[in-house]
């Protein structure tokens, strides 16, 4: 027996919806994958600042994070940064905490 219009149109219809669902479940495990590479990445990095420096394990958060940004945000540290991100091959995209007094940096 042959399928009418409707039949054929609900039947698209149901194939569509599989399809998005497919798409939804498939972002939704890249999202995983890419917050559990995150997690490491923070997790080694944060290692490796513990294992030079011990003795910011005992500082408060709000001192780490002073400590980082007074450290981190110097000229000298964003030229390394610039240079190491050269030999990489990532394009210099001005970050958040980039004021545009910076742009001199590289010179």
């Amino acid at each position: 027996m042959r399928k009418t219009n409707l039949e054929k149109i609900a039947e698209e219809q149901k194939q569509i919806e599989q399809a998005k669902n497919r798409v939804k479940q498939l972002k939704q495990a890249h999202n995983a994958d890419e917050r559990k590479k995150r997690t490491n990445r923070l997790c080694k990095r944060h290692g490796h600042i513990e294992k030079v420096l011990p003795d910011i394990i005992t500082l408060t958060d709000e001192q780490f994070e002073a400590f980082i940004s007074e450290t981190l945000l110097t000229d000298f540290t964003q030229r390394k940064l610039n240079s190491l991100m050269i030999l990489n091959n990532i394009p210099d995209e001005p970050s958040e905490a980039n004021t545009g007094d910076e742009a001199t940096v590289a010179d």
